[in-house]
Order: C-alpha cells, then structure tokens, then sequence
C-alpha cells in the first residue's frame, strides 16, 4: 500500500541500499561523490537533481540497479548512466532512452499511472565505478527529498545536498543520527541551506539492528505550505498536516439508503457498541476485498464509500473510509489513522511533520479498539505485527494527533505446546499434540492457514519436527474470530523417534525443532540490539516409557536463568510411568545495548544448550 509513503522519485530512487544481505565489516561500496540539489521554485513546483559516482567492490555491494518511479506530477527530464571498469575506462553508457521502461504492478493494484524507468549497471568483474545523473520536475509537492549521509557497509569520500526555497519560506529540517548544520545565505529571490561531509567513519550493518532511521545518520526534511493536484496543504505543525487529510477525505463516507437500511438490520440485535462493530467488521471482511488504484491524486485521497459499496473493492483508504461510514450509520464515531506499516518502520518525531506513512487503519476511540480493514481474516480489533507498536498519525477535523498503536508484549504474545509421547520397545512413537497461540504468535500460522490448503498447512506445522510423522491421524486447528487466538491438535505416529542401541533408547530431550534463535557472535558489537517483539513459549511434553525400561540419563534436571531481557526454566523429571519436562522461554522486547549483546547471546545459548539434551533409557529386562 503505497498510497501515503513518499513515491517522490528520489526517494524511491533504487541505488540498490537495502537490497544486499551485507557480510560483517567489509565495505562493499565506495561512494566518490554523490551531489544532490532540491528547488523550490513555489509550494506546487521544484526541481530536483542527482549525480552520484560510486565503485562496487563485490556482489554484496549496492547499485546494482538505477531506477526512478514517475507519474503525472513527477517527471523525468533527464537520467543517464555510466560503467567505468577497473582501470577506468568507460565500458557502457546509458541516455534517457536506453532506460527500460514499465508501469509499475504490485500485484494488488488494478490501475496505477505510476511507471519506473531502470537499468541494469551489473558488470562482470569487481571493482567496477558506475556514475549516474537525474533531473526531475515536480508538479505538485507532497514532500521534500530527504538526504542520507550515510549508508551500510559504505564508505563515502564526499556528500553534499543544497536545498534552495523562495526568501521567507519555512524549511522544516530534522536531524536523525548526527549533528550536522547547514550554511545558510541568500542567492537573489532564493533562501539557499547546504550540508556536506567528507570521509565519515563506515556504519557496518549489525543483525537485528533497531530500525534504520534509529541508527543511519540523515537529514528529513519537509514542507510547511504546500500544493499537490490543485490543493493547497500545510505541514508545519501534525494538527495542521492532519487537518489537510481530513478536508481531502471529508463527506466521502456516506453509505446508500438501500445499504444504510441493511445495516441497521444487521445490528438490531446487538447489545453494546463492540457487539455492532464486530457484526460490521465482519461484514466488510466477508463482502469487500483489498484492491489498490492509484491515479492522480486517488493515491492521497480515498476514494467514496459508494465505490468501495459498487465495485466490491478498495485500497486502504477506500475500505478504511467505508467502514467508518458503515459505523456513522450506527453513531458509532471513528478516526482515519495513517501509518508506516511493515517490519522496518519509520520513527516519528513529535515536533517534526512530515508524510511518510504507507498504510491507513482506522480507531473507534470509544471503545479503544484498532481496525485493519484491509484483511479478510484477522480478528476484530487485533492489528497484527503489521502496524503495532509505533506512532501513528490520527486524523480528525480540528487537527490530530501522533498517537500510539497497541504494543503487543510477551503476555500476549504466547505459544504454549502440551505433548504427549508413547514410545514402544523399537523406539516407535504416538504423539500427540495441542498447541495454543495467540497475538503475534498465531500470525503466521493464521495467514498460512487462510492462504493455503489443509495439507500445506499439516506440511508446514509437521515440518517442526526434527522427523518426519510416519503417518497423521489427527490434524485439526481452529482460528478464533474473536481474538487473535489459534488452536492446533495433532495425532501422529513415528518409526523410530527414538534410536535403539542393544538395550537402550536414545531420544532427543526435544523432538521438535528449537524455535530459540541464537544471534552470530560478535564482540565488538557497536549497535543496539533488539527483538522484534517480545514473546513467550511454553513447553510441557509427558513422555511415557515403554514396558520394562527405566530412566538411566536425564539432562539437567532444574535450569533457571534470569536476565533483564528474558528468563528461561527448564525441568525434567520422572514421574508415575514416565518423564515430564517442562520448559518456559520468555523474551522482553528491550533495546540490548552493544556491551550486553554477548550476555543476550549467553543467555540465548545456554537456553538451546539445555533443549539439546539426550535421554536415556534402558530396559532393565530385555
């Protein structure tokens, strides 16, 4: 959903950053220069220009590819490319028309006039230099270029940007990660700031980093007035930015007598606000389904509730602003919310405003319950890792607000696994198995489930087996409607679960695969670490022994460590006819400083150590 991330081209300007899966501490780009100028030459018209000369030292390096999204508003006057090979001699070039060009599909979107122009700057040997140059006009401002001092694993000689405005405006700067400052003068009619670096020290990527914008330094910056297709906006302040939204989506909810008539039917029997929102939730997950069209200014504004009521179909907007409709029929008042969904989000600063958000929700502010109504299956009020835990941008007629999205934590967050093995003489085993799940525990296996088929989804649970069942029983599993709740059981029957030596079995202490994820050593770690989310795993397997044989090893019997960020018991006991082990992990979401990271990783290690335990058992009578 890109309706509200900002698809200014240079931003979606494709150097390659993020495509690469870095090796530790080595630089695998040299970046020469790279010079950027963005102008404004008034709120609904700028320029905007790049020229970049970096070295590729190996595969995992960036810039592989140059590409630029553009539309009616964004245009490309000019893009070209050059490959310079070791010895520096010009081996391709690329002008305006040799750039490959396409409309741009995302798989959900039946009709974009967004299209990218590309090339491919791959070249067979390392090291190799690749110099490009783009300039862009712009029709309508939505938001102003952002400039990044910094990338992974690159080491930048020299980076310079120059942002000129008309005398008087109001250029709002926010600094991310560095303390860098412009130099400010006037050119004739044009307020002109400029930053530059030379040789910063290298930023090597670190696995399970904080975000990127928590960690790589860049300067944002953003409009106060602005104007995009015709309309004219403000950004200074989050009440005046979320006050534009709101008049560009006002009046656009209104539901047809025929459809108001049916809903009031449908929720006649309801007895409290909650009860009519599930029943209107549920209606809107059963009847319209995801489908994006962005054209014009269709990507900022959402399309009417009568279309989303006609076609059966909208992006986020469109069916976030229908179900706020189909609410206003029952009074029940509602919030537009928009967002930076996904996995690697963007931090937002209370006093800087700016439009980088690519997903719209919607709040119920008077039952405190969170809609994502773009997903046919999730439970009414659960938001899923997709949009929790982060700040969000409230929309409402005298200005909102940056609000906080529902933070899902370990107490929520819970997979508890109870089992039971019977083993025979040989070593063959019956399992069975229940398995709760719930918050961002179930999501996986809740989107599996919906998207695939029964036996994919027995394939996929069954694979978390260090062996394969000999044949299922019993598979079943129920997916909650009224929580974010999953419940899977199982029957399943084993050839030699555990190995048979003369008189002995031999049987891992876990059958199934450990879920603990141990980070690589590192020990000079230089930044923070943190879980995506906190969560805990409980564990409580009986096994029954067979006739005859008794227990002669069992792994230690009583484990229990205690850290800030997490706890971990284990028990292994015998028991009437058989062994109990019982096993709990629980995981904080904290920021683990860079000289605790190795304790975490201890801590981390000592837990699997204990799952990777044998038992030993012997028949006293063979």
């Amino acid at each position: 959903m890109t309706f509200m991330k900002k698809i200014l081209p240079f931003l979606i300007l494709t150097l390659g950053w993020f495509g690469s899966l870095y090796s530790m501490q080595e630089v695998h780009t040299i970046v020469h220069f790279n010079n950027e100028m963005f102008e404004l030459e008034d709120p609904g018209h700028a320029t905007y220009t790049i020229h970049k000369k970096y070295t590729r030292l190996n595969s995992d390096a960036s810039g592989e590819y140059f590409s630029s999204h553009y539309n009616s508003f964004y245009k490309i006057k000019d893009i070209k490319a050059t490959i310079l090979d070791a010895s520096g001699n010009e081996v391709k070039s690329f002008k305006k028309k040799d750039f490959k060009d396409q409309a741009v599909y995302d798989g959900f979107s039946i009709f974009v006039d967004t299209r990218i122009k590309y090339v491919d700057l791959s070249y067979p040997s390392f090291p190799y230099t690749v110099e490009v140059e783009m300039e862009i006009e712009m029709e309508g401002i939505y938001g102003f270029p952002d400039w990044t001092i910094q990338q992974y694993n690159t080491k930048t000689l020299e980076n310079s940007f120059i942002c000129k405005v008309p005398n008087g405006y109001v250029l709002n700067i926010h600094r991310m990660n560095t303390e860098e400052v412009p130099s400010q003068d006037v050119e004739g009619e044009k307020d002109v700031y400029r930053w530059k670096v030379t040789n910063p020290d290298v930023i090597y990527y670190e696995n399970h980093a904080p975000v990127s914008s928590l960690v790589l330094p860049a300067i944002r910056l953003s409009p106060s007035a602005f104007e995009y297709g015709g309309l004219k906006g403000n950004m200074s302040t989050w009440e005046d930015f979320s006050r534009f939204m709101y008049e560009l989506n006002k009046d656009r909810d209104e539901i047809s007598p025929e459809l108001q008539s049916q809903i009031r039917e449908m929720v006649k029997n309801a007895n409290s606000n909650k009860e009519k929102i599930d029943i209107l939730y549920r209606y809107l997950q059963k009847n319209m389904r995801y489908v994006s069209v962005q054209i014009g200014i269709g990507g900022w504004q959402t399309f009417p509730a009568s279309y989303v009521e006609e076609n059966k179909y909208g992006d986020c907007k469109a069916l976030s602003n229908f179900m706020k409709g189909m609410l206003s029929v029952v009074n029940i008042p509602s919030n537009l919310v928009l967002v930076d969904a996904g996995d690697d989000n963007f931090e937002f600063n209370e006093v800087f405003t700016e439009s980088s958000f690519n997903h719209m929700i919607l709040y119920v502010p008077g039952e405190d319950l969170w809609l994502e109504c773009t997903s046919s299956d999730l439970p009414t009020g659960y938001l899923s890792s997709f949009t929790h835990d982060r700040k969000a941008l409230l929309i409402a007629p005298s200005g909102g607000k940056l609000v906080l999205t529902p933070t899902y934590n370990y107490i929520k967050n819970v997979s508890k696994t109870i089992a039971e093995i019977h083993l025979d003489q040989d070593g063959n085993a019956q399992v069975k198995e229940l398995k709760s799940m719930s918050g961002i525990m179930q999501d996986q296996f809740r989107g599996i489930a919906v998207n695939s088929k029964k036996d994919d989804v027995k394939d996929y649970y069954t694979s978390a087996y260090k062996v394969a069942p000999k044949d299922i029983e019993l598979f079943k599993y129920d997916l909650r409607k009224d929580g974010p709740e999953a419940q899977v059981e199982l029957k399943m029957n084993f050839a030699r679960l555990a190995s048979k030596t003369g008189s002995r079995l031999f049987l891992d202490v876990r059958p199934y695969k450990s879920a603990i994820e141990v980070p690589e050593e590192n020990k000079d770690r230089k930044l923070p670490f943190s879980p995506d989310f906190g969560y805990t795993l409980i564990d409580s397997t009986f096994i029954k022994l067979p006739p005859n044989y008794e227990v002669e090893n069992l792994p230690d019997e009583t484990i229990g460590i205690k850290k800030a960020f997490g706890t971990y018991d284990f028990k292994a006991e015998e028991v009437d006819g058989g062994i109990l082990i019982v096993e709990k992990l629980r995981i904080s979401k904290v920021s683990v400083f860079a000289g605790a990271y190795n304790q975490y990783r201890d801590f981390l290690l000592e837990a699997k150590k204990a799952q990777t335990g044998k038992i030993v058992l012997v028949n006293r009578r063979p």
